[in-house]
């Protein structure tokens, strides 16, 4: 594949992404990861509109040549010569490593619920959040709520790449989708209509979010969230943090985050890939160091 517009996903199918496919251009082909008898194959869309017909191949029978790319969720290996790539898969494998995210998010002074070792645990510290360096949604949790249990289950667990967490009690819950040093959109994380449950959840994950407007921004999220997407080395992603008495905390990083918490969100996805993918020089990032208020870190319509 030459002089072309390429998106690589990984597992594909979500109607979430399928209605964002179709309002890119029809010269924009969609590369899929499919496995076929523990097979790995590639499944290429060459018109993003339509997903109903799809040509398999191996996949060191395909490369990319001179083209734009970008990688949502994908980090698998691909053949690609002279290509400008967006989100590079070392990035994406940062992000994906949950306990590795949170190392460099600490190493690089992002905002994080504290980071739990046996050398720097304190009793105020329980009850502990462990999970595994792989999760999503609110699966694979496990809260320790003694020092006996905490240590038991490091020594045990931590060489196999659990980490550790102090917990925030949190007042909010945003969805922060950063790309190039802006902010495309906030969304506020709905709480559960009956009681309260620990990370409000899985129930509620796929229910629509608020949409905020640009005069809701709080700069102090935008920045810890472009922050944190700087230091994945990631030109976009969509950073979950939550907020406790003003003070704003990094959760993870999301290289190809659900779409479903709104039809803006989808409509902003689209103008952003549409200029990178109609650029054939790579896109600068925007130095959001250098605003101050909430809404200025907006993408604003007419800069796509």
């Amino acid at each position: 594949m030459r002089n072309a517009k390429v998106i690589l996903v990984g597992s594909f199918g979500r109607p979430s992404m399928k209605s964002l496919f179709a309002e890119l251009g029809k010269d924009v082909a969609v590369v899929e990861k499919v496995e076929e008898k523990r097979k790995e194959l590639i499944k290429i869309h060459l018109d993003s509109s339509k997903f109903s017909v799809g040509k398999k191949l191996n996949k060191a029978d395909f490369s990319i040549e001179n083209s734009v790319v970008i990688r949502w969720g994908n980090r698998i290996p691909m053949n690609m010569h002279n290509c400008v790539v967006y989100n590079q898969s070392s990035a994406i494998n940062n992000a994906s490593n949950k306990k590795r995210a949170r190392t460099i998010l600490n190493e690089k002074k992002v905002s994080i619920p504290k980071l739990i070792t046996k050398e720097n645990f304190k009793e105020e510290d329980l009850p502990i959040v462990a999970r595994p360096s792989y999760h999503c949604k609110c699966k694979n949790i496990i809260l320790l709520r003694t020092k006996e249990k905490f240590l038991e289950h490091y020594e045990r667990n931590e060489p196999r790449g659990w980490y550790y967490s102090k917990i925030i009690d949190k007042d909010f819950e945003y969805r922060i989708h950063c790309a190039h040093g802006k902010v495309l959109s906030i969304s506020e994380k709905p709480r559960p209509k009956n009681k309260e449950t620990f990370g409000w959840g899985y129930s509620v994950v796929e229910e629509e979010w608020r949409v905020l407007h640009w005069n809701e921004y709080k700069a102090v999220w935008c920045k810890h969230a472009l922050n944190a997407v700087a230091a994945l080395g990631l030109d976009f992603g969509a950073v979950d943090i939550i907020v406790k008495d003003k003070k704003a905390y990094v959760l993870e990083v999301n290289t190809a985050g659900s779409l479903t918490e709104s039809p803006y969100l989808r409509k902003r996805y689209s103008q952003y890939f549409n200029w990178l993918l109609n650029s054939k020089a790579r896109r600068e990032h925007w130095d959001f160091n250098k605003f101050e208020v909430g809404k200025s870190l907006a993408w604003k319509n007419g800069q796509f």
